[in-house]
């Protein structure tokens, strides 16, 4: 099996739409682009720039049962360029099928299936394909109250990767609203104006990538904790600005045959491999996005 990948942020975002003032948002299309500028831990190393474009689209279909079909591709391009040593590119493409199925009144599970090729600028190959899978069940208790819970499975390029998946979207009045996927993001929002919200995300990302020219794997891990501000350009049109902190960030190389027994969420048993590359630090980050957003009543 070659580059085994996973970017949960982004497929968990195909189900994580936003609830508020009786309506939900759905982003259609969501374009982000972040940058960075670190340091290594190897004192003669060069300062590091990282850009992260990120873009994705996804299309829920309503059924007539009052089910829905989501339908989604998103993906992400890396650049890793030190100041005066070769840089390094990373791609990442996510197909995502869904299904919502609607219960009762109360509780609805939604089934994902997420085929990915992530690998290095040399080239992806049929062979850094991965399957990855996703369900989660909702509980709406309350107007203002859903709780979820469910699990992702991937067989990860570094073994195989399991994550519980803790959710849920309170709104204790008309103006603020927290909600989140634990251990994956979680957000605090107000909403100050109709056409103006802000609030604190943190969103944690494990994902990695097969690096064809040296037959080695990048394990990029990072937490972001990030003020934002959603700003409404048009009826759909979102401008978002993002500025924050990236901590215990790394871009981990190893050979790809040294691998793990399994993973639990943040906890990896049988880790004994050996790191190739020197670690990057943490360092602040910007980020902007424009979303086509809509309104779902």
């Amino acid at each position: 099996m070659r580059s085994k990948t996973l970017f949960l942020v982004l497929c968990l975002s195909i189900f994580c739409s936003r609830t508020g003032q009786g309506q939900s948002y759905i982003d259609i299309i969501h374009i982000s682009s972040q940058v960075s500028v670190t340091e290594s831990d190897d004192s003669l190393a060069d300062p590091t720039r990282i850009f992260d474009v990120s873009p994705s689209m996804r299309l829920p279909i309503k059924m007539k049962n009052g089910d829905a079909l989501i339908f989604g591709i998103g993906g992400n391009i890396i650049s890793i360029v030190p100041e005066k040593r070769k840089s390094t590119g990373i791609y990442a493409a996510t197909l995502q099928l869904g299904y919502n199925r609607n219960w009762n009144e109360e509780w609805a599970t939604q089934f994902f299936l997420l085929p990915r090729l992530a690998a290095s600028k040399s080239g992806m190959k049929t062979d850094d394909l991965q399957i990855g899978g996703l369900v989660l069940n909702t509980k709406k208790v309350t107007d203002d109250f859903k709780f979820r819970f469910g699990a992702y499975y991937n067989s990860e390029f570094f073994g195989n990767f399991f994550v519980p998946v803790f959710g849920f979207d309170w709104k204790p009045d008309s103006t603020w609203q927290i909600y989140g996927n634990l251990p994956l993001n979680t957000t605090v929002l107000c909403k100050a104006k109709p056409k103006l919200h802000f609030g604190f995300q943190f969103t944690g990302i494990i994902t990695s990538y097969f690096l064809n020219a040296e037959n080695h794997y990048l394990q990029r891990s990072t937490n972001d904790l990030c003020l934002f501000a959603d700003i409404w350009l048009g009826k759909h049109l979102v401008l978002q600005p993002k500025a924050g902190f990236a901590l215990g960030r790394s871009y981990r190389e190893y050979d790809e045959n040294d691998q793990i027994d399994f993973a639990i969420s943040l906890v990896k048993f049988g880790d004994d491999r050996v790191q190739l590359n020197h670690n990057i630090l943490d360092s602040p980050v910007a980020q902007f996005s424009l979303i086509y957003r809509v309104k779902v009543e």
